[in-house]
């Protein structure tokens, strides 16, 4: 997976080489093995175009407000165009444990064949 996901802009993020030891913490297994930072954030989700998103509490003094993603299909999440700009892979501050990722890096994994059971679902370019 590190190595498909080096061939992609990663943004702010980026893959860190981390060691992996034995159960005795001192033999190293070999790796290499790789962490990934989601650096990388885009403020394109569209709740109010969205299905099946339900909405955390909303901040008094700022505002803002956070959402969760209940078992999303195809075209549940409706995202705003600014998605197709920068990074290959990121998180949305306003929906809380997701990961989008562009068209082409979904088909690069898919086509990888590595099999990581991944959820993918296609958002909707609003």
């Amino acid at each position: 997976m590190a190595e498909l996901l080096k061939r992609f802009d990663l943004g702010d993020g980026e893959l860190v080489e981390f060691p992996i030891y034995e159960m005795d913490k001192t033999t190293r297994l070999p790796g290499p093995f790789y962490f990934l930072n989601f650096g990388s954030q885009k403020d394109c989700l569209l709740p109010e175009e969205s299905e099946k998103l339900s909405p955390g509490p909303k901040n008094p003094t700022t505002g803002f407000r956070r959402w969760w993603a209940i078992e999303p299909n195809n075209g549940d999440i409706a995202v705003s165009a600014s998605a197709l700009d920068g990074a290959d892979i990121w998180v949305d501050p306003k929906l809380n444990s997701a990961i989008f990722m562009s068209g082409p890096l979904h088909d690069a994994i898919q086509a990888a064949k590595l099999g990581i059971g991944f959820r993918f679902s296609k958002a909707r370019i609003v």
